[in-house]
């Protein structure tokens, strides 16, 4: 009787724990900017009980993550940044109960937090014409630090940020690029940053800093979501500079997963037709570049466009992740350490068209559009000639450890953006009612410039 008294008063405490964190009366989450508490948040003690108590105006960031009831009998917190809390005794030392329990952060505060980690602004200066006539001038806009290799920081952002057709430089790109992290958006705080390549076919571009500006903590790479499972009605949260004022943030929701707009990228009354997102999160000009991301702070796409009519409101565009990170991949591994600075996508030589379109409900009870994706015609000169037919259904496209079963038109486009050289594209096609899997090799041959 007396060990069921104790469990149920445990219980009860572990329910009231738990309810005090999930409404935010426990714990405010939210990540730190000074980088010198990079540990979370800082402490105090309790002399006379000796406990761990946290100081909760610095307990940004920072959630429960587990908790357990030590050899002594004494309740211990167990926080995301690894730090542990002693509550006391709550049970004799025969009481060996293991309780865990895992902390969603999803809310727009933390999200926001997590995001502005990897957010900075751009500045770039261009100088146009030559001689007496030369006249310079600059720009603003918005990045997302991507990834950390050989030394280098990579950051994307849109080409249109880093392009001006006046520009007196052999690509129109600018040659005086600098970056600002969040929190030190000053003159004397600028990082020079180089130019690593990029497409107006996809106006995403790359640039690179030394890995040491982000070193002490407090700045990172941002983690990326798989837009493809980013649905209407989702939270939007948009991380950037608008108006080159400085870092900061707005928040909205996915209005439609995938849509295709038509902007002059290059100003030279060409269009270029992107797949984009449409969003209702309020961006402005210096947005561009910058990333938005879903309630948990991952990025879900990177902000390019806005209707600019008078009488629309509420309708941004934002590049999907995938083929954001695509694209830098595929600059960073052709452009980075030689002369080239575009995009070389593999192309497998066939046309693809949607057979029929429906909107289904997922396992996770979302709506979503799903097509069926056949083939129209196959070039006799791609490298996909003999092994795929006309009329095949694609079901499923595999190139080493990533593979992606096909339910909308665009992810076989946006995915051979992955393909390089010597890879095997193992394809997954549906053929007089049966299903087979076809070989294809990457060639120098299939590769195109854009």
């Amino acid at each position: 009787m007396k060990k069921q008294r104790i469990l149920f008063s445990l219980l009860c405490l572990f329910t009231c724990i738990i309810m005090l964190s999930s409404c935010g009366l426990l714990f405010a989450p939210s990540f730190p900017s000074d980088s010198s508490s990079n540990s979370g948040f800082n402490t105090n003690t309790d002399t006379s009980t000796n406990n761990f108590i946290p100081d909760t105006d610095t307990l940004e960031g920072v959630s429960l993550s587990s908790a357990y009831i030590n050899s002594k009998g004494e309740l211990i917190l167990v926080y995301t940044n690894g730090k542990e809390q002693n509550l006391g005794v709550v049970v004799g030392k025969d009481g060996n109960i293991d309780v865990s329990f895992e902390s969603t952060g999803t809310s727009v505060a933390y999200a926001t937090s997590k995001a502005i980690k990897s957010a900075v602004s751009i500045s770039c200066n261009y100088t146009s014409g030559s001689g007496l006539s030369a006249s310079t001038y600059g720009s603003s806009g918005s990045g997302v630090i991507y990834k950390v290799s050989n030394g280098k920081a990579f950051i994307i952002t849109n080409y249109h940020v880093v392009y001006d057709a006046n520009c007196n430089t052999s690509n129109h790109i600018s040659n005086d690029i600098k970056v600002y992290l969040y929190g030190a958006e000053y003159s004397d705080h600028a990082i020079k940053a180089q130019y690593v390549g990029g497409s107006a076919q996809y106006d995403i571009a790359v640039i690179s800093i030394d890995a040491s500006a982000i070193s002490n903590g407090a700045y990172g790479p941002c983690e990326v979501a798989d837009s493809n499972k980013v649905y209407v009605g989702d939270t939007a949260i948009a991380v950037g500079n608008p108006e080159g004022t400085g870092i900061s943030a707005t928040s909205g929701v996915v209005s439609v997963d995938s849509e295709t707009i038509t902007v002059d990228i290059k100003s030279d009354g060409v269009g270029v037709e992107l797949r984009v997102m449409r969003i209702d999160t309020a961006v402005n000009p210096g947005n561009s570049g910058g990333g938005l991301f879903d309630n948990t702070g991952r990025l879900i796409g990177i902000v390019n466009a806005k209707t600019g009519d008078e009488e629309i409101e509420g309708i941004g565009y934002a590049i999907p992740s995938n083929i954001a990170v695509n694209v830098a991949d595929n600059i960073i591994d052709y452009c980075y350490g030689t002369s080239k600075e575009a995009v070389y996508k593999a192309m497998l030589g066939i046309t693809i068209t949607i057979n029929e379109t429906k909107a289904v409900t997922n396992s996770e009870g979302r709506v979503e559009i799903e097509e069926e994706v056949y083939v129209t015609n196959v070039d006799s000169s791609g490298i996909a000639y003999g092994k795929i037919q006309v009329n095949d259904v694609i079901k499923s496209v595999r190139i080493g450890d990533k593979e992606l079963k096909v339910t909308r038109q665009f992810q076989i486009i946006d995915f051979m953006l992955s393909a390089r050289v010597g890879d095997i594209v193992y394809t997954t096609v549906e053929r007089g009612g049966q299903e087979i899997t076809v070989q294809i090799e990457i060639t120098n041959n299939c590769l195109t410039k854009q």
